[in-house]
């Protein structure tokens, strides 16, 4: 892949914050669905597929740090479709269930942010 189109795979990584919002909106049992797959269908994908044996050097530029600031983004907008879901439906084991998935969705998002602006330098743009 060109190093102009280097980006495009990091878009995966925003697959589990939009995921997870859906399936907030959604509600009921849907709110089960980001834990089977965060817990169940990732774990296996990595097993299935195996790890890279190329590490690719510091990718940056504009497209790598608005993924970055999406991830950083998405978790105030969980926490929120969260708090909604939790006024319509009250405390149920399914916004239990909803609960974990935000709160694993948004741990996940957090820590690509912080790795990733542990890369760059202290007052830079995504400082």
């Amino acid at each position: 892949m060109s190093e102009r189109w280097s980006w495009v795979p990091h878009l995966w990584g925003l697959f589990t914050p939009a995921f997870t919002l859906g399936c907030l909106v959604l509600g009921g049992p849907w709110m089960a669905a980001p834990l089977l797959v965060f817990l169940g269908l990732y774990p296996l994908l990595e097993v299935v597929l195996g790890q890279s044996s190329t590490t690719r050097p510091l990718q940056e530029g504009r497209a790598h740090d608005i993924i970055v600031h999406l991830h950083a983004i998405a978790v105030p907008i969980l926490l929120g479709v969260l708090l909604w879901r939790i006024s319509l439906d009250g405390l149920t084991l399914f916004t239990g269930l909803g609960m974990a998935s935000a709160g694993l969705s948004n741990g996940a998002s957090g820590i690509v942010a912080a790795h990733e602006l542990g890369h760059r330098r202290p007052r830079s743009k995504s400082w």
